[in-house]
């Protein structure tokens, strides 16, 4: 049962982030300029 909860934990975690990845490329692309407090 517990190997369940920490497999299910696990893909949730794998899920969140792919999805946070893909929302940071979608947000890059559509921010490509960067600020200039951001650049060394």
């Amino acid at each position: 049962m517990k190997k369940l909860l920490f497999v299910a934990l696990a893909s949730a975690l794998m899920l969140f982030a792919s999805v946070s990845s893909a929302f940071a490329c979608l947000l890059w692309g559509y921010q490509p300029e960067v600020p200039k407090s951001l650049q060394k």
